[in-house]
């Protein structure tokens, strides 16, 4: 399978995952899902601040969104549908029960 890179040593990413691990007592299972939702609320709190609840001005602020590094996930972009833009995707399979990387390759 793939999924948009997330580099785990990047500043944010390495602290979300550090703090991560020093409450839970474990590494997170899945970094970027979970670094991803954790940035979204950062994004969502950003709107609400900059449009309060209006929300047809914070729908056209996200679809003109680029490359928003307000969270752990960094390079955000939204195409004019609301979904995710990723520049860097990594791929990844399952095997003996444990997922390995395969590589990352470029959506340029």
């Amino acid at each position: 399978g793939f999924e948009a890179f997330f580099d785990e040593s990047a500043t944010g990413a390495a602290k979300f995952l550090t703090d991560y691990k020093a409450k839970y007592n474990e590494d997170a299972p899945f970094p970027f899902f979970q670094a991803n939702i954790y940035s979204q609320v950062f994004l969502v709190k950003e709107m609400i601040e900059k449009h309060g609840l209006d929300t047809e001005a914070a729908q056209k602020d996200l679809a003109a969104l680029s490359n928003w590094s307000g969270g752990v996930v960094t390079g955000v972009s939204f195409d004019s549908y609301g979904d995710p833009i990723w520049k860097t995707y990594a791929v990844k399979q399952v095997k003996d029960a444990k997922i390995e990387s395969l590589g990352t390759f470029d959506n340029e």
